[in-house]
C-alpha cells in the first residue's frame, strides 16, 4: 500500500452512483461512508451507512497502490481486500480516474474494473460532500487505545489518540510521554512532549513508529497486548523443536561456561509455541528469563540460513537486567543435533555482545 494521491485524501458523503445505462443509486449519509482520512493509504467503504457497492469491493477496504498523472487527470489503482471476488460484482483491482487542481466541496470520479482502460463501461461517482483530510494534524489509529501495549525496545506503552506513554523509558527512571508529531500513511513520528536529560545533556527524544500490518488486538508487528499474550504465541521454527537434554551458557568476554553436559533441560516439545526451561536442573538464567517461560512469537530465516527468533518473555516483572519482555536467538541450522545459538535482549540487533547457548538434543 501506498498514501493515496491528493485526490483521494478525503471523507467522501453524500454521492450517487450512476452505472452505463443510467441507473443511479443515492447515498445521503453524513458519516463518513467512505473514509480515507483515518490511514491514508487505505480506504474504508462503511456500507451500514450506505449499502451501495463502490469500487468494486464487497467488504469495503481496499488499498492505493498505483497512482500516475497526465495533466490534472489522476488514475489510481486500487487493490481489493476481499478474501473472494467473483470478477462480476467484485474484483481484485479496480482503477479510479479523477481530474484534480484543487479542493472543493464536490467531486465526479469514474471507477473501472481491473485496471485503467477505456471508459465506456465505466461507472461515475458524483460526491456532493467532501471532506478534505487535515494533514497536519496526527493521531494514532484507535485500535491502539484499547490496551496497554508491549514492545521489544521500550516495555510497557500506552497510546491515547495523540500520544504515546513509555513507562520507565531504557532506564531513565522515569516516564516519557511522545506526541504523535507528523503522519504519513502507517508511519507515525512521535517526539518527546519535553526535553530529557541524557548524559548531561537535554535533549528530544524522537522516533518513528510504523504499523504496516494495521493494528489489532492482538499483535502489532513486534508489539503485543498485553491482556492478550497468550493469543501472540506462534509455533516455534522447526530447528528449535526437540528436548535439549543438556546445554551449556557462554557469556561474553568472561568465557564462562555454566550448566556443563546433562546439566540443563529445554523443553519445546510438550507445546510446539513455548520454550520452557527447567532451572530445578540448572539454575543459570536463560533467553533472559527467570521464570523459563517464553513464547515464540515471529521468526525469519535470512539467505544464508540464519535463523532470528523473538521470544516473548511470560515473566509477570522484569528489571531489564537479568530479565527482558522479549530475547532474540539467532543461529545457523546445519542439521546436526548440537544447536549453537546467540541469545541478546529485546530485539535482534547489531554491536550487543550476546551470551552463547549450545544446546544438545
Amino acid at each position: 500500500a501506498i498514501t493515496c494521491p491528493p485526490p483521494l485524501l478525503a471523507n467522501f458523503n453524500n454521492y450517487t452512483v450512476e452505472t452505463p445505462g443510467s441507473d443511479i443509486a443515492y447515498c445521503t449519509a453524513d458519516d463518513h461512508p467512505i473514509d480515507v482520512c483515518r490511514y491514508t493509504n487505505k480506504i474504508k467503504v462503511d456500507y451500514s451507512l450506505c449499502p451501495t457497492i463502490v469500487f468494486y469491493s464487497r467488504g469495503g477496504l481496499l488499498h492505493c497502490v498505483y497512482t500516475t498523472v497526465d495533466n490534472n487527470t489522476y488514475y489510481v489503482n486500487l487493490l481489493n481486500l476481499d478474501s473472494g471476488v467473483n470478477n462480476r460484482v467484485n474484483y481484485h483491482f479496480t482503477c479510479v480516474v479523477v481530474e484534480y487542481t484543487a479542493h472543493t466541496p464536490m467531486m465526479m470520479m469514474v471507477q473501472l474494473p481491473r485496471k485503467c482502460g477505456s471508459e465506456h463501461s465505466a461507472t461515475a461517482l458524483r460526491f456532493s460532500s467532501v471532506e478534505w483530510c487535515d494533514l497536519d494534524s496526527c493521531s494514532f489509529p484507535s485500535g491502539l487505545t484499547s490496551a496497554t501495549w508491549r514492545s521489544t525496545r521500550w516495555d510497557d506503552l500506552t497510546f491515547t489518540s495523540s500520544q504515546l506513554t513509555v513507562l520507565d523509558m531504557d532506564d531513565l527512571g522515569t516516564n516519557v510521554i511522545f506526541n504523535c508529531d507528523l503522519q504519513s500513511g502507517t508511519k507515525y513520528l512521535i517526539r518527546s512532549a519535553k526535553s530529557m536529560t541524557i548524559m548531561g545533556n537535554n535533549l528530544e527524544i524522537v522516533a518513528c513508529l510504523d504499523f504496516p500490518q494495521g493494528i489489532s488486538t492482538v499483535k502489532t508487528l513486534y508489539y503485543h497486548a498485553t491482556s492478550e499474550l497468550a493469543a501472540s504465541a506462534t509455533r516455534c521454527p522447526r530447528p528449535l523443536l526437540d528436548i535439549f537434554t543438556n546445554y551449556t551458557v557462554t557469556k561474553p568476554q568472561s568465557n564462562t561456561t555454566y550448566c556443563p553436559a546433562k546439566g540443563g533441560l529445554i523443553d519445546i516439545c510438550n507445546k510446539t509455541d513455548t520454550v520452557h526451561v527447567d532451572y530445578s536442573v540448572c539454575p543459570t538464567v536463560v533467553f533472559y528469563s527467570k521464570g523459563g517461560l517464553l513464547h515464540c512469537v515471529y521468526s525469519t530465516i535470512d539467505s544464508d540460513k540464519m535463523y532470528y527468533v523473538n521470544l516473548l518473555n511470560l515473566d509477570s516483572v522484569v528489571d531489564n537486567k537479568l530479565n527482558y519482555h522479549y530475547t532474540c536467538v539467532r543461529f545457523f541450522y546445519t542439521g546436526s543435533s548440537v544447536l549453537s545459538m546467540t541469545q541478546v535482549p529485546r530485539g535482534c540487533a547489531r554491536g550487543q555482545y550476546p551470551t552463547t547457548l549450545k544446546l544438545y538434543a
